[in-house]
């Protein structure tokens, strides 16, 4: 009697599935040890920067109560026509005795700009208790002429004041007595500009510079240091032909005499009127 060798059950199944259910238990009992390690970890983390963050309230609260941080000094630097008093005042009434960590800077900046003089300022704090201003002026560029009173007026046609020594041979811009407001600060920015392009496309005519006229829109009368004729500029090219009326004036006023006015608003050409006899 032949007796077979049987093979063994399991010989035809693949091996990793032996222990699959022992593996999915260990596989779950090393994850959940994950776990609760990471969420340790993360709980000091959150524990830490909670105090972290709690220090650093307290320190704060007493940083910014504590009296050796009072403002006591107002420091104003680079001022040639501004007054330091007055802006000094300013600050003083609005900030003295505050604690230099709770003012706002930036309030402090348009603070000091009220002053008429002041075109910007920038503003930092020095410890302990002192407040520094660094001060950007305005420069007066001509002086606008109203109804009788000079003013002064910058490049953007700010009007900083009555004139005093700050006047300094500045151009005259006049006409201006019988506009109303909006027109009259249209008119004055509009001078303005014009003494603004002559200074920098003609130099040479802007030192002589005496008034603008403005009150008629299509032209602008000129009067120059020195005396001589009224001049009558173009308000869109201000700066048209005045180079050449410089080098010709004197050799136009020996072949004409006294002249009434010249006119350099034509392209190419002056136009001239004598005086009568």
């Amino acid at each position: 009697m032949t007796t077979e060798k049987r093979k063994p059950i399991l010989a035809d199944m693949d091996q990793k599935y032996w222990r699959r259910k022992a593996n999915q238990r260990v596989r779950k009992q090393r994850l959940t040890r994950k776990l609760i390690g990471w969420s340790g970890i993360l709980l000091a983390n959150a524990l830490i920067a909670c105090g972290i963050v709690y220090g650093a309230i307290e320190a704060s609260s007493k940083l910014l109560g504590g009296p050796e941080f009072a403002i006591d000094t107002f420091r104003i630097e680079r001022v040639e026509r501004a007054s330091v008093s007055r802006i000094q005042a300013q600050l003083k009434r609005r900030y003295a005795g505050r604690n230099i960590f709770s003012v706002n800077l930036y309030e402090i900046e348009r603070v000091a700009a009220l002053d008429p003089w002041v075109r910007s300022a920038t503003v930092k704090r020095v410890l302990p208790g002192t407040i520094r201003v660094r001060v950007v002026e305005r420069r007066p560029l001509a002086v606008a002429l109203v109804e009788g009173v000079a003013h002064l007026v910058d490049r953007e046609g700010y009007v900083i004041g009555l004139t005093g020594s700050g006047a300094d041979n500045l151009p005259v811009i006049s006409g201006l007595d019988r506009l109303e407001r909006e027109d009259l600060i249209g008119a004055l920015r509009r001078g303005v500009r014009m003494v603004e392009r002559l200074n920098a496309r003609a130099p040479r005519f802007a030192e002589r510079l005496a008034e603008l006229n403005v009150s008629r829109p299509a032209q602008v009368a000129v009067r120059t240091l020195g005396g001589g004729p009224r001049l009558l500029l173009d308000p869109e090219r201000i700066e048209r032909n005045v180079d050449r009326w410089l080098d010709l004036r004197r050799a136009i006023s020996n072949r004409t005499g006294a002249l009434d006015y010249v006119d350099l608003r034509w392209s190419q050409r002056i136009v001239v009127k004598p005086m009568r006899p």
